[in-house]
Formats: structure tokens, sequence, C-alpha cells
């Protein structure tokens, strides 16, 4: 009934950047079964905390609207880039490094601008340092597990990843009325995910 947590690599945990203005913490969601080959991603969020803490996202229902919300993230990204020399992309396991890339190569921009971000380790994914760094009473390290260990409280009613894609798959069916409650439910499950990762 107790949760429990150990470090077993302290030199894991002291890699982690120092922290910086610019830093952002980033979470999408992607939909599989797009009735376009590849799936689609179909929310970009982020919470900046240069001048406190802010979700910004980016929301698609096509692939026009993919390519314009990996375009505004990328912009912003790469504004920072220059406004605060050394600051992260935080993310929780591989799944957006892996769109970024398919992405720049999907719609023709930005390529050279990925590649650069990776290679420079812009991005951080904080899944192989806690996968690393600690041992924990949990069944598995996903970040809702984690959340135990830092006493976050989720606000919005979709739980998991997977549950968002169920009220994607819904939203895509639903009149206007009902979209709106869908997608607004969805956005608070994002900016959920993107205020774990930054606590």
């Amino acid at each position: 009934g107790t949760h429990s947590v150990e470090v077993i690599d302290r030199q894991t945990l002291d890699a982690l950047p120092e922290p910086n203005q610019g830093d952002v913490f980033f979470d999408l969601e992607g939909f599989t079964f797009f009735e376009e080959p590849g799936g689609i991603e179909y929310l970009w969020g982020w919470t900046s905390i240069d001048g406190g803490e802010r979700f910004n996202y980016e929301w698609a229902d096509s692939r026009a609207e993919e390519k314009q919300a990996f375009m505004a993230f990328m912009t912003d990204a790469l504004s920072r880039q220059q406004e605060f020399p050394g600051c992260k992309i935080y993310h929780y396991a591989n799944y957006e490094q892996t769109a970024l890339k398919k992405l720049s190569e999907r719609h023709g921009v930005y390529r050279d601008y990925v590649l650069d971000l990776l290679n420079r380790g812009v991005l951080v994914d904080l899944y192989k340092t806690v996968k690393a760094g600690i041992a924990i009473s949990q069944e598995s390290y996903s970040i809702k597990k984690l959340e135990a260990f830092y006493s976050f409280d989720r606000a919005s009613d979709v739980k998991e990843a997977l549950g968002s894609m169920d009220y994607y798959d819904q939203y895509l069916s639903e009149s206007a009325d009902s979209r709106e409650n869908l997608k607004r439910q969805v956005i608070a499950y994002n900016q959920d995910d993107c205020a774990s990762t930054l606590a």
C-alpha cells in the first residue's frame, strides 16, 4: 500500500541538463487509424516556462493541418534555440522523436533542422533517464505510474493515451457540438501530460 523508489544510477540522474528558461515540455497525440496511411499527429502540446508556465497546442484534422501544426512547433522550437541557447525539449519515451523525423519526411520541411536538433541532443527523453536511474515499486515506467512519486493530480477525464485515441475516434464521427466537448477533453489530457513531464 505504499510507494517506494530507489536510485540505482546517480550519474544518469546527474547528467540531466541544467534548467533553462527556454525549456519546453512536449507531448504528441497520434491516431493510428486515420483514413490516410501512416496515421495522423492530431494534437501537439508543449508547456513553456519562460514568463510563467504556459500551455501551447496545435490541433490537426487533415494532412494540411498536420503540416501547419508541425511547422508551428518547429518555428517555436527553432526561435527558442536562438533566444535561449542550450534550451531543451523534454518528452517522455521516444514517440515524439520518431514522429518529428517521420513528419519532416512526409511534409518535406525542416528535415535538416530536425536532424540537427536530434544530433545535438536538444530533445531529451526523460523515460530513458528514469528507467536507467531509478527503480520504482510500480508495474511499469509509464508516466502515469511515476506520478505517484511526485503527487501529480490529473485534471482531465481522459486517463490513458489509448483513451485519447478512443476520444479522437469518437470526435471524428460526432456532430459539431459533441465534437467540441470531446476535443476539449483530449486537449486537457494532453495539457496534463505536458505538466506531468515538467513535474
